[in-house]
C-alpha cells in the first residue's frame, strides 16, 4: 500500500519500486504493474498450500488423540522415516539436474569433496585429482540431501 501511495505521489503509476522509509543498497529492480498478477497467483498458491498444511495437521492431531498406543506411535515413526528416506532418493533422480563443475573456478570442490554425483550418467568421480583437466559432474538436488 505504501508503495502505491508513493507511486501516486511521484506520478509514477507504472512502477512500484519507489524507495520508502527504508532503502537497501544493492541492485535496483523496477517492479512493473504488469508483474502484480504473477505475484498474486504465487501468493494464492502459497496460501492454499499453507491452508492444506494447517488442515492436515489438525486432522493428524485429532487422529493422534484417539490412537495413543505404542504400536501406532511406532508405525507413525516408521512411516515418516520411510517417507523421508524415499524422498531423499526419488527427488534427486526425478527433479535433479546434473552439471559439470570446473575445477579451475573453485578448488574447494576437490579439497572438500563437495558435490554429489547421484543419479548422473558416467562422469568423473568427485574425488578426482585437482590438477587434472577432467570436470566433475554433480547433481544439484542431491547436494541438498547428502
Amino acid at each position: 500500500m505504501a508503495s502505491f501511495v508513493l507511486a501516486v505521489e511521484h506520478n509514477r503509476l507504472k512502477t512500484l519500486s519507489i524507495p520508502g522509509l527504508i532503502s537497501f543498497k544493492g541492485p535496483k529492480h523496477d517492479f512493473q504493474v504488469t508483474e502484480l498478477p504473477l505475484f498474486a497467483i504465487a501468493a494464492m498458491f502459497s496460501g492454499l498450500i499453507g491452508a492444506f498444511f494447517n488442515r492436515t495437521h489438525g486432522l493428524l492431531n485429532r487422529f493422534r488423540k484417539r490412537h495413543q498406543s505404542i504400536k501406532f506411535r511406532t508405525l507413525e515413526t516408521l512411516f515418516i522415516a520411510l517417507f523421508t528416506v524415499s524422498m531423499m532418493f526419488i527427488l534427486p533422480t526425478v527433479a535433479g539436474t546434473c552439471f559439470e563443475a570446473d575445477p579451475s573456478e573453485d578448488k574447494n570442490w576437490y579439497a572438500d569433496n563437495y558435490g554429489v554425483q547421484f543419479a548422473c550418467k558416467s562422469g568423473h568421480p568427485i574425488t578426482a585429482d585437482e590438477n587434472s583437466d577432467a570436470k566433475v559432474i554433480y547433481n544439484d538436488f542431491a547436494i541438498l540431501f547428502f
